[in-house]
C-alpha cells in the first residue's frame, strides 16, 4: 500500500494539521503554518485532504436505470432546480450507483475548487483527493451518527451522505432529519456538555468528537473523491491513459456508433425537463399567486415557506396545513383544486370540488371540531360536481 499524507485543509487560514501512514499505520503527524513546509514531509507519498463540507453540498437522487450510462452529463440537469446558484458555476461528482438506483452527489463551487488546487500547485503539492471533512465523522452501522464541535454540528446518515449546520439550530433540525430513522442517534460530544443540548431523539454518547486524522478514509469515502472529471489529477491521467489507450480507441469508435442514440436521449431529457419547470412553475403561481418573477421555483417555495412558517401573531400557512390535510385526504371524494394563504390576515383559502353538497359540508364541520374557524363559501354545481371555497383561520 503507497504511503499516504492526510492533511486537515478546513481552515487554510490557519495552522495546518497532518497525519503520515505507511500501509494503513498511522506514522507521524504534526502541524505547519503553510502548505510550503509539507513538501519534504509529502515526498513520495500520496496526499488526501479533509475540505470543510461547510462549502460542500451531499445530495442523493435516484435515476432511472436506462438513464445511469449517462450519468456524469445529466446529473446537473436532474439536480439544477433545487440549487439556488448557476449549475455552469458548479462542480458534480458522484459516489457510484447503489442497488436501488440511488445515487450520491457532492457539489462544490468550481472556482472554489480551482483555488484550493491553486494553493497546493504553488505549494508544489499535487492532492490525489479531496473529501467533505462531515465524511470523517464515526459512523457505526445503519445508525446516524451527530458530531459536536462548538457552533458546528454535523451529522452523518450514511457512509457517504452528511449534513453540516449550526449547533443553536439542532434541537430543531434532527427530528425532521431523522424521522425516518429507528436506531438511536450515535452523540459524538464532550461530556460536559450533551445534557445541555436537549435534544429529544434516543441517542448513545460514543465520548468526544473523533480526530479526522486518526485513520485513512475508507472505500465508500473515497469515491466522493471531489477530484473527479476536470480536476482528475494529471499524473493519474497518464497512467491510466497510457495503461487503457487500446481500450479507449475503441471505445470512442464505439461512441461514435451510439452518438445518434445519445442525441434521442438526451433530447427526450430535455423535453422532460422541460415539462417539469413547467408544471412546478403552475403549481407554485397556485400558492403564490403574488410573485410575479419566478427564475427559481424550488429554491423560492423554500424561501416563501420559510418566511410564512417563522410570521408571528396567529397560526402559520405550515401548522395549519400539517392540521388540514388530514381531513382532506380521509375525505376521498372531496378534490383540493386551490390553495391560497393570505399571511396579513392569517388566513387559508382552500378551493374544494365533491359530487355532492352533503360531502362539503361534512369537512366543514370536521374542521370546526378542531377549533377552526370556518367560511364556507358560495356553492356552485356544475355537471353533477359542487364546488366551493373554504376559508380557515386558526384555532379558536
Amino acid at each position: 500500500m503507497t504511503d499516504t499524507l492526510l492533511i486537515d485543509f478546513t481552515i487554510p487560514d490557519t495552522s495546518i494539521a497532518w497525519t503520515r501512514f505507511s500501509n494503513g499505520v498511522q506514522q507521524d503527524k504534526g502541524v505547519v503554518e503553510s502548505l510550503n513546509e509539507l513538501i519534504e514531509i509529502a515526498d513520495k507519498q500520496q496526499i488526501f485532504v479533509w475540505l470543510s463540507a461547510e462549502n460542500i453540498t451531499l445530495n442523493s437522487i435516484s435515476v432511472p436505470s436506462g438513464q445511469q450510462r449517462h450519468l456524469q452529463r445529466i446529473l446537473p440537469g436532474l439536480l439544477e432546480d433545487s440549487l439556488a446558484s448557476d449549475i455552469e458555476e458548479l462542480h458534480f461528482i458522484h459516489g457510484g450507483v447503489l442497488e436501488d438506483g440511488v445515487v450520491n452527489v457532492a457539489i462544490i463551487d468550481r472556482e472554489l475548487i480551482k483555488t484550493y488546487l491553486g494553493l497546493f500547485n504553488e505549494a508544489g503539492l499535487t492532492p490525489h483527493a479531496m473529501l467533505p471533512d462531515s465524511l470523517s465523522v464515526a459512523i457505526n452501522g445503519d445508525a446516524p451518527s451527530l458530531q459536536v464541535n462548538g457552533d458546528l454540528s454535523q451529522l452523518r446518515i450514511s457512509p457517504q451522505i452528511a449534513y453540516v449546520f449550526d449547533t443553536d439550530n439542532m434541537v430543531q433540525l434532527l427530528p425532521l432529519m431523522l424521522k425516518d430513522t429507528l436506531q438511536p442517534l450515535s452523540l459524538y460530544i464532550i461530556d460536559s456538555q450533551r445534557n445541555s443540548l436537549a435534544i429529544t431523539s434516543p441517542f448513545e454518547w460514543q465520548g468526544e468528537p473523533t480526530d479526522k486524522l486518526s485513520q485513512l478514509p475508507d472505500k465508500s469515502v473515497m469515491a466522493m473523491n471531489l477530484l473527479q472529471g476536470e480536476f482528475t489529477p494529471q499524473s493519474d491521467f497518464k497512467k491510466h491513459w497510457l495503461q487503457w489507450r487500446s481500450v479507449a480507441i475503441l471505445a470512442i469508435g464505439a461512441l461514435v456508433i451510439q452518438l445518434s442514440t445519445v442525441g434521442i436521449e438526451t433530447w427526450q431529457l430535455n423535453g422532460q425537463v422541460k415539462e417539469y419547470k413547467l408544471e412546478i412553475k403552475s403549481a407554485f403561481n397556485s400558492v403564490f399567486p403574488d410573485v410575479t418573477r419566478i427564475v427559481n421555483p424550488k429554491a423560492q417555495m423554500s424561501q416563501q415557506l420559510s418566511r410564512l412558517q417563522s410570521q408571528q401573531g396567529g397560526m402559520g400557512f405550515l401548522m395549519l396545513l400539517q392540521q388540514v390535510s388530514p381531513i382532506i385526504n380521509q375525505s376521498k371524494n372531496v378534490k383540493l383544486t386551490k390553495i391560497n394563504f393570505e399571511h396579513r390576515l392569517g388566513e387559508m383559502r382552500l378551493d374544494v370540488e365533491a359530487p355532492d353538497y352533503a360531502q362539503l359540508e361534512r369537512v366543514k364541520n370536521k374542521l370546526e371540531q378542531l377549533g377552526f374557524n370556518i367560511n364556507l363559501g358560495a356553492v356552485s354545481a356544475n355537471k353533477g360536481a359542487y364546488t366551493t371555497r373554504l376559508t380557515i383561520k386558526g384555532q379558536r
